[in-house]
């Protein structure tokens, strides 16, 4: 009886050395792309959160300006609830980032003590809630946008006054300007404009 032997040849050093840069070089490449993709998504998401911040003051401003001058009715004779006959309605400090106005907020058919505003302070936009007379007034003032993830670098107020009628009762019209960007993502920059044509006439 003869005996067969089988000779098995493995790998060369040379050629697992190589298998496994091969190896290395491909499992880095994926956690390279992986890392990629995460990055990407997180810069997505704190996209949206600038853009989102941005929208939501830009609404609570508009909505909030939009009622500047209403004094509540008492009978159907009395005028239009948004016909205001007093002045200074409206009014911005030096910078323009900063605007104050009145409204009837408690509907008692009376301006009593209801001064409201928004104002760029320390990067945050600030809404005054009732007390704050004019932009000079320091107290009563509350931020209405997340200052811990986004900057505001730039806001400021434009106004500009158009005749209405042919009683030459005129209308305000507002454009608001925002510069915002992320404290999270360096360089994330972006610029918002809202138009509000209010309702008072003068």
């Amino acid at each position: 009886m003869r005996c067969v032997s089988f000779m098995v040849q493995g790998f060369s050093l040379i050629e697992l050395q190589i298998a496994l840069a091969l190896a290395l070089l491909s499992f880095g490449g994926i956690f390279q792309f992986h890392t990629s993709l995460l990055i990407s998504d997180y810069k997505a998401q704190q996209y949206q959160k600038v853009n989102d911040a941005a929208g939501q003051v830009l609404t609570i401003m508009q909505r909030e300006l939009m009622r500047a001058g209403f004094i509540q009715r008492i009978s159907a004779s009395d005028p239009n609830p948004f016909i205001y006959s007093g002045d200074k309605l409206f009014q911005t400090n030096t910078k323009l980032d900063c605007i104050s106005y009145r409204y009837d907020r408690n509907k008692n058919s009376l301006l009593d003590g209801e001064f409201f505003g928004f104002r760029l302070h320390n990067n945050v936009i600030q809404s005054s809630k009732g007390n704050a007379q004019d932009c000079n007034y320091t107290l009563g003032w509350e931020s209405i946008i997340d200052g811990e993830s986004v900057k505001v670098t730039s806001l400021d107020f434009t106004l500009k006054r158009f005749s209405r009628d042919a009683l030459n009762q005129t209308q305000t019209y507002i454009i608001i300007n925002i510069d915002i960007e992320s404290k999270l993502v360096p360089n994330l920059k972006l610029n918002f404009k809202r138009n509000v044509v209010t309702r008072v006439t003068l």
